[in-house]
Protein backbone atom coordinates (compact mmCIF):
# COMPACT_ATOMS: atom_id res chain seq x y z
CA UNK A 1 0.00 0.00 0.00
CA UNK A 2 1.26 3.59 -0.76
CA UNK A 3 1.99 5.99 1.84
CA UNK A 4 -0.55 8.12 0.98
CA UNK A 5 -2.69 5.25 1.26
CA UNK A 6 -1.74 4.56 4.54
CA UNK A 7 -1.91 7.88 5.80
CA UNK A 8 -5.69 8.12 4.74
CA UNK A 9 -6.52 4.97 6.07
CA UNK A 10 -4.78 6.48 9.77
CA UNK A 11 -7.01 9.85 9.47
CA UNK A 12 -10.05 8.27 9.11
CA UNK A 13 -9.18 5.42 11.62
CA UNK A 14 -8.21 8.32 13.93
CA UNK A 15 -11.45 10.35 12.90
CA UNK A 16 -13.97 7.44 13.54
CA UNK A 17 -12.27 6.84 17.28
CA UNK A 18 -12.75 10.39 17.53
CA UNK A 19 -16.47 10.64 16.80
CA UNK A 20 -17.20 7.28 19.05
CA UNK A 21 -15.07 8.78 21.97
CA UNK A 22 -17.71 11.28 21.64
CA UNK A 23 -20.76 9.34 21.36
CA UNK A 24 -20.03 7.25 23.91
CA UNK A 25 -19.30 10.37 26.19
CA UNK A 26 -22.64 11.77 25.50
CA UNK A 27 -24.38 8.45 25.77
CA UNK A 28 -22.91 7.73 29.42
CA UNK A 29 -24.14 11.10 30.01
CA UNK A 30 -27.62 11.08 28.65
CA UNK A 31 -28.24 7.63 30.55
CA UNK A 32 -27.09 9.08 33.46
CA UNK A 33 -29.33 12.65 33.20
CA UNK A 34 -26.74 14.64 32.66
CA UNK A 35 -28.36 15.76 28.98
CA UNK A 36 -31.64 16.12 31.08
CA UNK A 37 -30.95 19.28 32.87
CA UNK A 38 -29.57 20.93 29.95
CA UNK A 39 -32.72 20.51 27.93
CA UNK A 40 -34.16 23.16 30.52
CA UNK A 41 -35.65 26.18 28.73
CA UNK A 42 -34.27 29.81 28.66
CA UNK A 43 -37.63 30.65 28.99
CA UNK A 44 -39.69 33.28 31.38
CA UNK A 45 -40.21 31.87 34.63
CA UNK A 46 -43.25 31.71 36.28
CA UNK A 47 -44.73 31.14 40.15
CA UNK A 48 -47.76 29.69 40.29
CA UNK A 49 -47.86 29.66 44.12
CA UNK A 50 -45.96 31.70 46.23
CA UNK A 51 -48.41 31.93 49.63
CA UNK A 52 -48.41 30.29 52.67
CA UNK A 53 -45.80 27.19 53.15
CA UNK A 54 -48.30 24.25 53.48
CA UNK A 55 -47.51 21.22 55.33
CA UNK A 56 -47.74 18.90 53.07
CA UNK A 57 -47.33 18.89 48.88
CA UNK A 58 -48.50 16.42 46.54
CA UNK A 59 -46.20 15.90 43.29
CA UNK A 60 -47.33 13.79 40.59
CA UNK A 61 -46.40 12.91 36.96
CA UNK A 62 -46.01 13.97 34.38
CA UNK A 63 -43.26 16.13 35.44
CA UNK A 64 -39.89 16.24 36.55
CA UNK A 65 -39.37 18.03 39.93
CA UNK A 66 -36.35 19.61 41.75
CA UNK A 67 -36.77 19.53 45.33
CA UNK A 68 -35.08 22.43 46.99
CA UNK A 69 -34.27 23.67 50.35
CA UNK A 70 -35.06 27.18 50.97
CA UNK A 71 -36.29 29.66 53.93
CA UNK A 72 -38.90 30.70 51.40
CA UNK A 73 -41.78 28.08 50.30
CA UNK A 74 -42.72 29.09 46.32
CA UNK A 75 -43.14 26.64 43.23
CA UNK A 76 -41.91 28.11 39.94
CA UNK A 77 -41.45 26.48 36.50
CA UNK A 78 -41.07 27.96 32.81
CA UNK A 79 -44.04 29.82 31.74
CA UNK A 80 -44.38 27.82 28.07
CA UNK A 81 -45.07 24.92 30.37
CA UNK A 82 -47.82 26.41 32.75
CA UNK A 83 -50.60 24.78 30.18
CA UNK A 84 -49.09 21.37 31.61
CA UNK A 85 -49.35 21.84 34.53
CA UNK A 86 -51.92 22.60 37.12
CA UNK A 87 -51.08 23.62 41.10
CA UNK A 88 -53.11 24.49 43.50
CA UNK A 89 -54.08 24.42 47.14
CA UNK A 90 -56.55 21.97 48.53
CA UNK A 91 -56.89 23.39 52.08
CA UNK A 92 -55.25 25.19 53.85
CA UNK A 93 -52.20 22.98 54.75
CA UNK A 94 -51.77 20.86 51.39
CA UNK A 95 -50.80 22.40 48.02
CA UNK A 96 -51.32 19.85 44.42
CA UNK A 97 -48.74 20.14 41.56
CA UNK A 98 -49.72 17.62 38.96
CA UNK A 99 -48.53 17.26 35.50
CA UNK A 100 -51.12 16.37 32.47
CA UNK A 101 -51.31 13.37 31.10
CA UNK A 102 -51.50 9.77 32.61
CA UNK A 103 -48.29 8.23 31.14
CA UNK A 104 -46.88 5.45 33.33
CA UNK A 105 -42.96 6.14 33.77
CA UNK A 106 -40.75 3.02 34.72
CA UNK A 107 -38.82 4.23 37.54
CA UNK A 108 -36.22 1.22 37.16
CA UNK A 109 -35.81 2.42 33.62
CA UNK A 110 -32.97 5.04 32.19
CA UNK A 111 -33.20 8.52 32.95
CA UNK A 112 -33.67 9.86 29.29
CA UNK A 113 -36.92 9.02 29.32
CA UNK A 114 -37.69 11.50 31.42
CA UNK A 115 -36.06 14.24 29.38
CA UNK A 116 -39.40 15.26 27.21
CA UNK A 117 -41.19 16.02 30.64
CA UNK A 118 -41.72 19.54 31.80
CA UNK A 119 -39.18 20.79 34.84
CA UNK A 120 -40.81 21.80 38.24
CA UNK A 121 -38.93 23.44 41.12
CA UNK A 122 -40.13 23.70 44.76
CA UNK A 123 -38.48 25.39 47.24
CA UNK A 124 -39.83 23.94 50.26
CA UNK A 125 -39.25 24.43 54.39
CA UNK A 126 -37.16 22.48 56.81
CA UNK A 127 -40.30 20.23 57.59
CA UNK A 128 -42.71 20.20 54.36
CA UNK A 129 -44.09 16.62 53.98
CA UNK A 130 -43.45 15.61 50.38
CA UNK A 131 -45.42 13.53 48.67
CA UNK A 132 -44.30 12.03 45.01
CA UNK A 133 -46.09 9.95 42.69
CA UNK A 134 -44.84 8.63 39.18
CA UNK A 135 -41.89 11.32 38.38
CA UNK A 136 -38.59 12.29 38.34
CA UNK A 137 -37.06 14.17 41.25
CA UNK A 138 -33.90 15.65 42.75
CA UNK A 139 -33.36 16.54 46.00
CA UNK A 140 -31.02 19.24 45.81
CA UNK A 141 -29.04 19.60 49.41
CA UNK A 142 -26.65 22.60 50.31
CA UNK A 143 -23.30 24.08 50.83
CA UNK A 144 -23.90 23.84 54.85
CA UNK A 145 -24.98 21.10 56.86
CA UNK A 146 -27.58 22.32 58.94
CA UNK A 147 -30.53 22.13 56.56
CA UNK A 148 -32.98 20.22 59.07
CA UNK A 149 -35.23 17.36 58.63
CA UNK A 150 -36.92 16.25 55.59
CA UNK A 151 -39.81 13.67 54.73
CA UNK A 152 -40.27 11.90 51.58
CA UNK A 153 -43.16 9.99 50.62
CA UNK A 154 -42.05 7.96 46.68
CA UNK A 155 -44.31 5.71 44.73
CA UNK A 156 -43.61 4.76 41.36
CA UNK A 157 -40.79 7.44 41.78
CA UNK A 158 -36.98 7.56 40.40
CA UNK A 159 -35.85 9.75 43.35
CA UNK A 160 -32.05 11.25 43.17
CA UNK A 161 -29.74 12.54 46.48
CA UNK A 162 -26.81 14.73 45.06
CA UNK A 163 -25.76 14.85 41.38
CA UNK A 164 -22.60 13.44 39.24
CA UNK A 165 -22.10 12.04 36.31
CA UNK A 166 -19.76 10.01 34.53
CA UNK A 167 -16.58 7.91 36.68
CA UNK A 168 -15.29 11.01 38.76
CA UNK A 169 -18.17 13.47 39.31
CA UNK A 170 -15.21 15.65 40.61
CA UNK A 171 -17.01 18.98 39.05
CA UNK A 172 -19.97 18.46 41.49
CA UNK A 173 -19.55 20.30 44.79
CA UNK A 174 -20.59 18.39 47.78
CA UNK A 175 -24.43 18.97 48.94
CA UNK A 176 -25.16 18.34 52.52
CA UNK A 177 -28.27 16.71 54.42
CA UNK A 178 -29.21 16.68 57.70
CA UNK A 179 -31.66 14.07 57.76
CA UNK A 180 -33.67 12.41 55.14
CA UNK A 181 -36.47 10.19 55.50
CA UNK A 182 -38.14 8.05 52.83
CA UNK A 183 -40.85 5.76 52.44
CA UNK A 184 -40.63 3.83 49.24
CA UNK A 185 -43.08 1.97 47.18
CA UNK A 186 -41.60 0.81 43.62
CA UNK A 187 -39.26 4.08 43.91
CA UNK A 188 -35.54 3.98 43.07
CA UNK A 189 -33.86 5.76 45.31
CA UNK A 190 -30.14 6.88 43.90
CA UNK A 191 -27.50 8.20 46.29
CA UNK A 192 -24.65 10.22 44.32
CA UNK A 193 -21.48 10.00 45.18
CA UNK A 194 -21.58 14.13 46.44
CA UNK A 195 -24.55 13.98 48.70
CA UNK A 196 -23.31 13.90 52.26
CA UNK A 197 -26.12 12.62 54.87
CA UNK A 198 -25.83 13.07 58.42
CA UNK A 199 -28.74 10.58 58.93
CA UNK A 200 -29.98 8.55 56.34
CA UNK A 201 -33.28 6.46 56.74
CA UNK A 202 -35.25 4.47 53.85
CA UNK A 203 -38.51 2.04 54.65
CA UNK A 204 -38.95 0.01 50.82
CA UNK A 205 -41.68 -2.64 49.21
CA UNK A 206 -40.34 -5.71 47.82
CA UNK A 207 -40.47 -3.42 44.28
CA UNK A 208 -38.09 -0.93 45.44
CA UNK A 209 -34.36 -0.40 45.08
CA UNK A 210 -31.56 1.46 46.28
CA UNK A 211 -28.68 2.39 44.20
CA UNK A 212 -25.29 3.73 45.92
CA UNK A 213 -23.31 5.54 43.77
CA UNK A 214 -20.67 6.06 47.05
CA UNK A 215 -22.57 8.73 48.77
CA UNK A 216 -20.88 9.61 52.01
CA UNK A 217 -23.78 8.67 54.83
CA UNK A 218 -22.74 9.11 58.72
CA UNK A 219 -25.56 6.94 60.30
CA UNK A 220 -28.17 5.07 58.49
CA UNK A 221 -31.34 2.86 58.65
CA UNK A 222 -33.25 0.55 56.07
CA UNK A 223 -36.18 -1.41 56.45
CA UNK A 224 -36.65 -3.47 53.55
CA UNK A 225 -37.93 -6.94 52.10
CA UNK A 226 -36.31 -10.42 50.72
CA UNK A 227 -37.70 -8.79 47.29
CA UNK A 228 -35.92 -5.08 47.62
CA UNK A 229 -32.94 -4.71 45.36
CA UNK A 230 -29.91 -3.21 47.27
CA UNK A 231 -26.95 -2.16 45.81
CA UNK A 232 -24.61 -0.40 48.54
CA UNK A 233 -20.97 0.11 48.05
CA UNK A 234 -17.86 -0.45 50.56
CA UNK A 235 -18.52 1.51 53.78
CA UNK A 236 -22.34 2.39 53.28
CA UNK A 237 -22.43 -1.40 52.69
CA UNK A 238 -20.36 -2.90 56.09
CA UNK A 239 -22.51 0.69 58.25
CA UNK A 240 -25.66 -2.13 56.87
CA UNK A 241 -24.19 -5.21 57.89
CA UNK A 242 -23.35 -4.07 61.02
CA UNK A 243 -26.61 -2.37 61.50
CA UNK A 244 -27.98 -5.82 61.54
CA UNK A 245 -30.45 -5.18 58.84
Amino acid sequence: MKTSNKLLVLLFLSMMAFLGTIHLGLYSQLKNGHIINSLESTDERIRPYNGKAPSVVDLEGNINVNLIPSDTFYVEYQQTDAGHINCGPVNSDSLVVRGEGGIFMNPHATFHFYSDLPWVSVHMGRHTDIRLKGLLAFLKGTNKRDIGSIHIRATDTQLWLGESYGSNGTDYPPQYYDSVQVDAKNTNLVLHRNAVIEHFSARMNDLSEINDEQASINTFHLQYTPLTKISLKGVNLDKLRQSGH
